[in-house]
């Protein structure tokens, strides 16, 4: 019997301490960097739900024009800059749609959009070639709304 007495809470004491140490466990794992793995799902799953539908990412992109064709109008090189990385960011997003259901488009979109960028780069804008790319451009991305 003063063995059951002597057992029993060594016993209790020893599942409670390996108890213990499986939650500090538990928070260590939370609490360390995820591996390369983990981050390439987290990354993959991240650049999925950021894509757009080419008709939502066109609309994006249209209205980046419109605002650049005001900031070229105004002859605001700095603002012109800002509006050829939003169009570049936005384009990024739903570009691989465009490309695999219609290449051909894909081709028409990346032309005027590099001479923006370019344009858009430039110290002294060209707001003859910017305004005209821009038009291009507005036009293009018309038909990618279509895309289905």
């Amino acid at each position: 019997m003063k063995a059951f007495k002597l057992i029993v809470p060594a016993v209790l004491a020893a599942s409670l301490a390996l108890t213990a140490c499986g939650a500090q466990q538990d928070k260590k794992a939370e609490s360390q960097p995820a591996t390369s793995s983990q981050t390439a799902n987290t990354t993959s799953s991240s650049a999925e739900s950021a894509a757009s539908s080419p008709a939502e990412g066109a609309k994006a992109m249209k209205q980046a024009l419109a605002d650049m064709k005001t900031n070229v109008n105004a002859d605001n090189a700095a603002k012109v800059k800002e509006d050829a990385d939003k169009l570049e960011e936005s384009w990024k997003t739903f570009e691989d749609g465009v490309k695999e259901k219609k290449p051909d488009l894909y081709e028409k979109v990346e032309k005027p959009l590099g001479i923006i960028q370019g344009g858009a780069k430039a110290q002294k804008l060209d707001k003859a070639v910017l305004s005209k790319s821009i038009d291009e451009l507005d036009g293009i991305l018309t038909e990618v709304e279509n895309i289905k």
